[in-house]
């Protein structure tokens, strides 16, 4: 009871002379020691208050914005899993692809190697029965990484030695592809058959191949020497 009647005193003392209907805050200088408590502890919330929504509002913001970020951030770590587990089956794939092209570019002829095809194309037609009236080879024709090297064919003959003869084109071990086939019926009997025969070159294989030889009779000639 005696401990109850010392707070009693105690705060009728800390507010001793404060009147709150009549506050002048030029004079909190010389206000009792209770009101100042107050006052303090008031600017106290009040700073709390403001840094509350000056930097924890900013972290709020910045964790909704992550909190939304996280489903595509998921997204893009699963994506990227799954290249790096099928990432030796890609590897695996373009070796394949190089290994393809490889081969193809092998059964593509060098600048050198066309009359030789050329050859082997007539061979073919007068091995059938085939007689020719043309086969030349008509003006190249330039693509993005290789050339096209048109052949003029006309050819007269049996059904099926025209069969035997286009047969025998494509089992060429050159890459050699055909178009713009007419065949005409001939007074004879015969057939006249008018096509254009592709095949395929790189500008880049020739200029190696061609530099081969150089290399070969340097060497030799160095060889030579005592």
């Amino acid at each position: 009871m005696a401990k109850s009647n010392n707070l009693g005193r105690a705060f009728k003392r800390a507010f001793h002379g404060f009147d709150a209907n009549n506050l002048d805050f030029s004079q909190a200088g010389s206000w009792p020691i209770g009101p100042k408590i107050i006052v303090v502890m008031l600017i106290f919330v009040l700073a709390l208050a403001a840094g509350y929504f000056l930097v924890l509002s900013d972290l709020d913001d910045q964790y909704d914005a992550m909190v939304r970020e996280e489903p595509r951030l998921k997204e893009q770590v699963t994506k990227k899993s799954e290249m790096v587990v099928g990432l030796p089956m890609y590897k695996a794939r373009l070796e394949e692809v190089e290994a393809r092209f490889k081969v193809l570019l092998q059964q593509l002829p060098l600048k050198q190697e066309v009359p030789g095809l050329l050859d082997q194309m007539t061979k073919l037609g007068q091995n059938a029965g085939l007689t020719f009236r043309q086969i030349d080879l008509q003006p190249e024709q330039k693509s993005s990484f290789y050339q096209i090297l048109p052949i003029k064919i006309t050819v007269f003959g049996a059904y099926h030695a025209i069969g035997e003869f286009i047969y025998g084109l494509a089992a060429l071990p050159r890459v050699v592809t055909l178009h713009d086939f007419d065949l005409t019926p001939q007074a004879d009997g015969s057939l006249q058959l008018v096509l254009q025969a592709r095949t395929y070159r790189f500008e880049e294989d020739d200029e190696q191949a061609a530099n081969k030889p150089a290399n070969g009779s340097n060497t030799s000639k160095k060889a030579a020497k005592p």
